[in-house]
Parts: structure tokens; C-alpha cells; sequence
């Protein structure tokens, strides 16, 4: 379901022996607006010279590395010189989809609890807050 909380109010009062499952693409979703919101924060702070590195940037900062083009992937390496939150943002974001390719629950929380704290680390407000709602 959907990460927001009414569903899972719902769900809760009219099926309490349900187990709660958040689908993959809403998280991404999720991930994605904090990603946004860590690059307005840098669109906000950065100098005017600076603010050409991020302008246009949006789509390309949720694009897997792999899916870049070549031009697209030299407007980030100059970006990530000027804009740490934002490369740190990205390899957060790519780090996360490793989540998926574990087979046992067991070790997949492991990793999730290893990505929250490489978060909690980063001291990416938007981020932070994002990582919280997902533990």
C-alpha cells in the first residue's frame, strides 16, 4: 500500500491481523521527493555561479547511474565537485536499491538498518525524516 497514514489507519482498524506491506514504487516515490527537496535546499544556499551546476538537474538525480547519458554524466561529476548534500543524496538513493536484490528478510533488515544509519549519518534533513517514516 501507499506509506500514507490513512491507509494504514484503515487497514489497521478494519483488518488488524493484516500484515502491513509498503510497495516498491511509492517508497521510490517517497525517496525521490526528499531527493527534490535536499536539491532545492542546495538550489537555496548555493552562489550564483553554483546555482548553474544544479539548475535542470531534477530528473537526472533520479536517474540510475547506469540510465545517464554521457553528457548527463559529466553535468553530475562537475555538480558532486560543487554540491556534497547533493552527491551524498544520489549515493544514498543508489545505495538503497541493493534493499531489493536480497532474497531472506532477515538479511535485507540488516541492510536497511546499515542504509537508515548511513543517513542518520549524512545529516540530510529531508532524508533523515524520509528514513525515519520507512524504519
Amino acid at each position: 500500500m501507499d506509506r500514507a497514514g490513512a491507509y494504514k489507519a484503515v487497514a489497521q482498524e478494519r483488518a488488524p491481523k493484516a500484515e502491513i506491506v509498503f510497495d516498491k514504487f511509492h517508497i521510490i516515490a517517497n525517496l525521490n521527493q526528499a531527493i527534490d527537496e535536499v536539491r532545492r535546499n542546495a538550489w537555496r544556499e548555493a552562489s550564483k555561479d553554483d546555482k548553474r551546476f544544479i539548475k535542470g538537474q531534477r530528473y537526472n538525480l533520479f536517474r540510475h547511474p547506469e540510465n545517464l547519458r554521457e553528457d548527463q554524466a559529466s553535468d553530475f561529476a562537475l555538480l558532486f565537485e560543487i554540491n556534497k548534500p547533493l552527491f551524498q543524496a544520489y549515493l544514498l538513493k543508489d545505495a538503497l536499491r541493493k534493499l531489493w536484490t536480497y532474497v531472506y528478510p532477515g538479511w535485507a533488515g540488516k541492510y536497511l538498518d546499515k542504509w537508515i544509519y548511513w543517513v542518520n549519518e549524512s545529516g540530510l534533513t529531508p532524508l533523515v525524516k524520509f528514513a525515519k517514516g520507512l524504519d
